[in-house]
């Protein structure tokens, strides 16, 4: 698993960032601006439920901690790990809501993606966006395995088993 991670990771971090400074080029802010005229505690309360609902699975993430190093850093990592996720997510929307408009990325249900299929290098180059799934596909099957590689521990600690082989 580790060094699967090692390996697509660094590919997967390149791709966006070279994506996202991309798609500040097309960055307007006109269609970013009316979502100001929300109070701000409405625009906090519905960016908490898009950043704690898809992370509903970091308590298989955190069921990782007691098997690393010890050391005085052990909690401050995660919750580095977890400001700057939502960063990024908060970042991500603003992009996608700055390159879509609203109301083309409130209608798409992928709308990153399809915000990413606006980029074009040199007027021949396009459709990136498969660069991206594709690793994003990597990055899903990696999810996958971790978490059912702590579930598995954790079915195996609750029950008491001595082996994790036949789960």
């Amino acid at each position: 698993i580790g060094r699967f991670v090692e390996m697509a990771f660094p590919f997967y971090f390149i791709l966006l960032v070279f994506i996202n400074m991309l798609l500040i080029g097309q960055f307007r802010l006109e269609n970013v601006l009316p979502f100001l005229h929300h109070p701000p505690g409405e625009i906090l309360y519905a960016s908490y439920l898009h950043y704690v609902l898809p992370l509903g699975e970091i308590i298989f993430f955190m069921s990782i901690l007691p098997y690393t190093k010890r050391s005085n850093k052990r909690f401050f990592s995660p919750v580095i790990a977890l400001v700057l996720g939502g960063l990024y997510i908060a970042y991500k929307i603003i992009i996608t809501v700055g390159v879509l408009g609203p109301g083309t990325a409130q209608a798409n249900t992928y709308p990153y993606i399809t915000a990413i299929r606006f980029v074009k290098i040199g007027g021949f180059i396009e459709r990136i966006d498969i660069l991206l799934l594709g690793i994003f596909i990597m990055m899903i099957l990696m999810r996958f395995i971790v978490i059912f590689y702590t579930l598995v521990h954790g079915v195996a600690h609750l029950t008491g088993a001595k082996s994790v082989n036949p789960l």
